[in-house]
């Protein structure tokens, strides 16, 4: 499970930023042997205030790290306004019953750092294209490395057992799904093939998948993934079946409502996450979804949710203020040097705020640090 990050100098994030998803309260969260953690983390925030930005250093890392993108190089790194300074990552985490904290820094000549650590004891150092790792006999050995590869991925494919905290460490970031990779408002062709190729495999997941598309729209009956060859490999695609009156009538994905093709994108991943375990990162969650179907769908995470899995998500749907723990709303929020985000627990304490009406308080701008309106 993921228990903080920090992100420096990364898109509109010019100064260090740090979300802990930890709680010393616990209520509502899930209890580890490291700590409460929020399994539903929502990031709230005016356009342009960060909120996707910030899911970008997640999908940064689960491309480098996990090697789940060939898109997410140390040359796709997108500094504050282009400058110059270095950009910092922190993650800390646990996996497979192990704490680790992991740093990376990448330099404007795309020099690379990288540092490991498990509980307390540095086990991996890179600098530029140099590693050096301690085995489980606590032996040193040292490696060359690409300059455009993490020392994570390379280490992983290069190594056997002695070092199975790296495979702990790859595992854990190539378990990030996201949808912020692609247009997070529709479902490109390649996630429904993947997708769709997922639940062929996944009997139980398909027909829930099924039968809850077909209650949130009347006139859908049925799914089917069908399948095709291209470039010598099997390609699903899913099929729906509505029926008016006595007549069936079949309709692809590219002619279903947005509802439809946004639930095709990301119910599965709900699934597959909360069964599994794992970080799912969904950008703008209630996008073409009725605020029912939205809390529906956080229902399903958490009732599934078996293996420490977390949903974190940006969202402008203010209802879930006042349902979620408000330990785990976080608000992004832009200034001059750039964006920021607060807890909203720590916004609230800087004023008076009626803890009974936390999205009314939102919408009119109470919890604006550009505004000198939070009563002292």
């Amino acid at each position: 499970m993921l228990l903080k990050i920090s992100v420096e100098n990364f898109h509109s994030f010019k100064n260090k930023v740090e979300l802990d998803f930890t709680s010393k309260d616990g209520a509502n969260f899930q209890k580890t042997k490291f700590g409460n953690v929020a399994p539903v983390t929502a990031i709230f925030g005016k356009n342009a205030s960060g909120k996707t930005n910030f899911l970008k250093s997640l999908n940064f890392l689960r491309g480098f790290c996990g090697g789940r993108s060939s898109n997410n190089t140390i040359d796709s790194i997108k500094t504050f306004l282009f400058n110059s300074d270095p950009t910092k990552f922190e993650v800390e985490f646990f996996e497979d019953e192990q704490l680790f904290n992991y740093k990376l820094v990448v330099d404007s000549s795309s020099s690379v750092s990288e540092s490991l650590w498990v509980e307390d004891k540095l086990v991996m150092k890179r600098e530029g294209t140099k590693i050096n790792l301690v085995d489980t006999n606590h032996k040193s050995i040292e490696m060359p490395v690409p300059r455009d590869l993490s020392a994570i991925r390379h280490a992983e494919r290069n190594l056997d057992g002695e070092y199975n905290y790296i495979n702990s460490v790859s595992k854990f970031f190539y378990c990030i799904e996201s949808n912020v990779y692609h247009n997070s408002f529709n479902i490109d062709n390649t996630s429904v093939y993947n997708i769709s190729r997922r639940l062929a495999k996944d009997k139980f997941s398909f027909g829930l998948t099924e039968k809850l598309l077909t209650q949130f729209d009347p006139s859908l009956k049925r799914i089917e993934l069908n399948k095709r060859e291209f470039k010598d490999r099997e390609q699903f695609y899913p099929v729906f079946y509505h029926k008016s009156g006595n007549q069936e009538f079949a309709v692809s994905l590219d002619q279903e409502s947005s509802a439809i093709k946004r639930l095709y994108g990301i119910l599965p991943l709900v699934l597959f996450v909360s069964a599994v375990g794992g970080v799912l990162i969904i950008d703008e969650l209630e996008s073409h979804l009725h605020p029912q179907i939205v809390n529906k769908l956080l229902e399903l995470f958490l009732k599934f949710n078996s293996n420490n899995a977390q949903l974190i998500f940006t969202t402008h749907q203010v209802l879930l203020m006042d349902i979620l723990p408000k330990d785990a709303i976080w608000i992004a929020e832009k200034e001059d040097c750039g964006s920021n985000m607060t807890k909203l627990v720590d916004r609230m304490a800087e004023g008076s705020i009626d803890i009974n009406d936390i999205s009314g308080n939102y919408l009119s701008g109470r919890f604006d640090i550009t505004k000198a309106n939070i009563k002292k």
